[in-house]
């Protein structure tokens, strides 16, 4: 979105021919308070507590944020893929405390006994209603890592890229036409009532 406002890199939205998401919390998460204190006991290691202070779960500067982009993809016609973890992320594990910080993401979880009622991304903050979505089979922290070329979530989530690079000189092509006709109109319009206006 900055891009689309910045005259050095406003082409880049009309050339830009389809967006993937991991695990994006595109309307926060629950797990904010606790991300943002983890953040500041590791600020002497260097560790940006920035990043987490609009994370809240439904705050309105991501509503707007969620707004703004989907009026540009809209107006682009950009496809989107949004893709959400199924799996339990034990953060705890990352600092060696394994089972501290579990978040389950999956409400059908194969083991209901180890369940705890807060989320990492859930699937409605990870996903923009009316958009393409699937949810993977890994983790939060494992839903860019792949087993290799037969892992299932690097299949879908490759047949979604080749699907978007092979539609994509078309895409260009009808922005670029679009994108022609379109400021003509509209400025033979302001020409013609500044004409009438005395």
């Amino acid at each position: 979105m900055y891009a689309n406002f910045e005259d050095k890199f406003k082409d880049l939205p009309r050339v830009t021919v389809g967006l993937v998401f991991l695990g994006t919390p595109f309307r926060g998460t629950k797990w904010q308070p606790f991300a943002e204190s983890l953040t500041s006991l590791m600020r002497p290691a260097g560790s940006y507590s920035g990043v987490f202070r609009d994370l809240g779960f439904d705050q309105p500067v991501l509503r707007d944020r969620l707004h703004d982009f989907c009026r540009l993809r809209n107006t682009l016609s950009t496809p989107v893929a949004c893709f959400s973890e199924l799996y339990e992320t034990d953060y705890g594990r990352r600092f060696g405390i394994s089972g501290v910080a579990k978040g389950m993401v999956c409400t059908n979880h194969p083991r209901p006994e180890s369940m705890l009622t807060l989320q990492v991304v859930e699937e409605a903050s990870a996903c923009i209603p009316g958009l393409d979505r699937c949810a993977l089979q890994t983790d939060h922290f494992k839903i860019n890592k792949y087993a290799g070329p037969t892992d299932r979530s690097f299949l879908k989530v490759s047949e979604t890229i080749s699907e978007m690079c092979d539609n994509a000189q078309d895409m260009v092509r009808r922005r670029h036409s679009r994108m022609l006709s379109r400021p003509l109109g509209l400025f033979i319009m302001s020409i013609s009532k500044a004409l009438l206006t005395p």
